[in-house]
Formats: structure tokens, C-alpha cells, sequence
């Protein structure tokens, strides 16, 4: 996959707004993870805020979600990068 966006703080952009975003997949992605950016697919590219992963970058892949109403699992997140930089540099985990 590609990334297709990462969201911004800027106000007039609503539709890549990284708050709108963050309020759209808190009930749909564990807790620590925040989505920064999204690729062509709607799949998320999420950052880890807390825990031992912190910092780490991981794939969340919205065919694999839970259903509606059932809590999110990891079972659709993929890693992907250690950070930020790795991901941006494009030092990327195979597997």
C-alpha cells in the first residue's frame, strides 16, 4: 500500500483534520493507537501514543475490522515501521 494522506491541524481542511480523525476511529482501534494519515484504500497508518510500543508506526486495515459495536482487537493492525522517521525514509519492515 501508499500512503495517500497524513492528516493535518489545519482548520480549514476538515476532511483531513487529524482531531475529526482521531474521533472517527477511537471506538474502531484500540486505545493507543491514533491514525495520522490514510491510504488510497481508507486504510489508516496509525501511530502508537502509550505502552511499550509508543512511537512505533502500524497498518490498520479496515477490511479486517471488527464488526459494529464489537470492541476493537489488534487482529487488523500490522506493524510497520519503528517510527516516524523510519516510515518517512522509507526504512519499512518486510514481512
Amino acid at each position: 500500500s501508499m500512503v495517500n494522506w497524513f492528516y493535518c491541524i489545519d482548520p480549514t481542511d476538515y476532511n483531513h483534520h487529524i482531531v475529526k480523525k482521531v474521533k472517527v476511529f477511537e471506538d474502531r482501534m484500540p486505545p493507543e493507537f491514533i491514525p495520522i494519515g490514510e491510504d488510497p484504500g481508507g486504510n489508516q497508518i496509525c501511530l502508537v501514543v502509550a505502552g511499550e510500543d509508543k512511537g512505533m508506526i502500524f497498518f490498520w486495515d479496515h477490511e479486517k475490522e471488527m464488526d459494529e459495536g464489537e470492541p476493537p482487537t489488534y487482529d487488523n493492525l500490522f506493524f510497520i515501521a519503528d517510527n516516524i522517521d523510519d516510515l518517512l525514509n522509507n526504512r519499512l519492515t518486510e514481512g
